[in-house]
């Protein structure tokens, strides 16, 4: 699949449609960029130090206009849970998520239409269950988490759920019970609670 991004309406489609931030390069491994390109921006060293200063320059690429090539089969694999960035815990590499990508989102697009829906895709990345457990086990930091979080577009549905559940140790409880229970059962199940 290929995209034009050449603003405007392309990059709203492209972030409307991403449903995770590998979609915006959080993963590098999995991306094959032009050197020439890639060398062709202008650097901000601010974003040395987030996690994703090479999101910067392929972002900055995409916000002139790059194209770029989607490729369903995987060209490099990875081992999913073993994420380096979360031996701090769980919080700490929420945080850096959500303060990359809001770095990102102020330094690379000033239309606030594509700004608001970049950052939209943290919703899809960072869903509202996964936020209460976050909450669950970091009550004493919450309100500077939630903070954050407004930028990014989560519901007041969204915020009312976390507070509810990420508040109630049964329910957080009921909630893994859930998650096992779903992340072993068959595939098309799996695809069935999704259309629910």
């Amino acid at each position: 699949m290929h995209y034009c991004l050449d603003g405007g309406v392309h990059h709203i489609d492209y972030f409307k449609s991403a449903r995770a931030l590998g979609a915006v390069f959080s993963y590098l491994s999995s991306i094959i960029v032009n050197r020439s390109s890639w060398n062709s921006v202008d650097y901000d060293s601010t974003m040395t130090g987030t996690a994703y200063s090479h999101a910067y320059i392929l972002l900055a690429l995409v916000a002139d206009g790059a194209k770029l090539k989607y490729v369903h089969d995987a060209l490099v694999m990875n081992r999913m849970g073993n994420d380096s960035f979360a031996q701090d815990g769980e919080l700490q590499r929420f945080l850096l998520d959500i303060d990359g990508y809001l770095k990102l989102a102020s330094k690379l697009f000033v239309d606030e239409e594509v700004r608001s829906i970049f950052l939209n895709i943290m919703t899809h990345e960072h869903p509202w269950y996964r936020l209460a457990k976050i909450k669950y086990f970091n009550k004493d930091k919450w309100t500077i988490v939630q903070d954050r979080l407004y930028p990014f577009g989560y519901s007041n549905r969204s915020f009312i759920a976390i507070k509810l559940i990420g508040s109630t140790p049964y329910l957080i409880k009921i909630m893994r019970i859930l998650k096992r229970v779903y992340e072993s059962t068959s595939t098309w199940l799996q695809k069935w609670f999704a259309k629910i």
